[in-house]
């Protein structure tokens, strides 16, 4: 069985708000929390065939957020951002 379009309405309605919350205390920033939970959101509609059982959207969900914010967190570590005023 296969994720539809009112699952995914479901989904967002029903976990928007903890997932936001969930970025937020890993992140700390209120825009990057929104950009990862847009992300999630984004992937699910995306690969919602890869969700079978629409009792599995709330763990998918949470778990893209978490690997999502793994990645950009090793970005960051590895090619740190400068600013152009610290540019040579």
């Amino acid at each position: 069985m296969n994720i539809t379009q009112q699952d995914l309405y479901l989904a967002v309605r029903e976990w928007y708000d903890p997932l936001f919350r969930f970025a937020l205390s890993l992140c700390r920033q209120h825009d990057r929390a929104l950009d990862l939970t847009q992300n999630a959101f984004h992937k699910l509609a995306q690969n919602r065939e890869k969700v079978r059982d629409p009792k599995k959207i709330k763990s998918w969900l949470f778990s893209v957020l978490y690997r999502e914010h793994v990645d950009q967190y090793r970005r960051g570590v590895r090619y740190p951002s400068q600013s152009l005023e610290d540019s040579p």
